[in-house]
């Protein structure tokens, strides 16, 4: 080869990798010419809508990134259809995030989704924590909502030898427990704590902001660390498309319920919008860090996981990128960390 071809052929693949590079660190938008699917997964409560109304609305589509959900009924096999691949982010409660990491599962939290919500109902007459006492109490196992109620329970003085746990694997069975009076109280989100109260005279016993003390998360979009190496920018699109959502849901709240009811939402659209203001979308969490590592507490002292878990639980690398890339996108949500 002569010299002037050898520089004629350095000169193409200096392009070429530069080409490349400049592709691996782009930003979503600026890959619309080629698409690519992300598969997730979602739970049943308020805390998802945002997830519900990006694939409604193919929010990230304008990224190059088309975005099909699976209905897993229980959630908390959630971690296992992320680790094997059959998924490839989950709107999933935090603290079967958390379980899951401290076994060995290399999940990340990536963003929120959702804010407060979680409820602890009594059958009616049932209003206070200390009426608990030897009753029979329906929630899912290692779920926000347990961690919830076993909190609540222990803040009045009761034990767990107090009261007895009845486990469901589905939102919508655990509902129906209720309705039919099999169990004395539940654990449970919105809209179906509205739905408890207005349909089967449930009474409000407790709330996550009663037991800790303020506004905190609930659901949490999650991946692996396989997924986020191979497809980061397919997941910033998803993080863009989510923050997409929340704006969508703060300024047209009744359409998003239009889109949701019926399909996502076993509740009548009234109990929804009722519902709206007690589970509020919430895609930046980076300010919560701190509240969700102090749960796993109660996860070691429930037997879920045998020590609490570290900060390697998260990855916002991927969420500062996208705002920093996109700084409307977080000045056109409410949800904003305090850092």
């Amino acid at each position: 080869m002569s010299k002037q071809n050898m520089k004629i052929c350095l000169a193409s693949c200096l392009a070429i990798l530069s080409l490349l590079y400049l592709y691996s660190c782009s930003s979503p938008k600026e890959q619309g010419s080629r698409r690519e699917k992300i598969v997730g997964t979602h739970a049943v409560g308020l805390c998802n809508m945002p997830m519900f109304i990006l694939a409604e609305r193919q929010l990230a589509s304008s990224y190059g990134v088309d975005v099909d959900l699976r209905y897993i009924p229980n959630w908390g096999d959630h971690p296992a259809a992320l680790n094997s691949g059959s998924v490839d982010v989950s709107v999933t409660p935090f603290t079967n995030v958390i379980t899951a990491y401290a076994n060995g599962i290399p999940l990340r939290i990536i963003a929120g989704s959702g804010l407060n919500g979680l409820y602890l109902i009594g059958q009616k007459g049932l209003n206070t924590v200390e009426k608990l006492k030897g009753k029979k109490i329906g929630t899912f196992r290692a779920d926000t909502l347990e961690v919830t109620a076993y909190d609540a329970l222990r803040k009045a003085g009761l034990n767990k030898s107090d009261y007895q746990i009845v486990y469901f694997t589905d939102g919508f069975e655990l509902m129906t427990a209720f309705a039919n009076k099999s169990v004395d109280a539940m654990t449970h989100v919105e809209p179906y704590a509205t739905q408890a109260v207005q349909k089967y005279g449930g009474e409000i016993i407790s709330k996550g902001q009663d037991v800790w003390g303020g506004t905190h998360p609930d659901c949490v979009l999650v991946t692996t660390e396989k997924t986020l190496k191979e497809h980061r920018n397919a997941l910033k699109a998803v993080i863009a498309g989510m923050l997409k959502a929340e704006n969508y849901i703060e300024t047209n709240y009744n359409d998003a319920v239009d889109l949701c009811a019926g399909k996502y939402y076993k509740a009548d659209k009234q109990d929804i919008l009722l519902a709206g203001q007690s589970q509020p979308p919430g895609i930046d969490i980076r300010d919560k860090k701190s509240f969700i590592l102090d749960r796993s507490k109660s996860l070691l002292e429930l037997g879920y996981i045998s020590r609490p878990v570290d900060d390697g639980l998260f990855d916002f690398s991927l969420f500062n990128e996208v705002i920093n890339e996109h700084p409307d996108l977080l000045e056109g949500v409410k949800v904003r960390a305090q850092l």
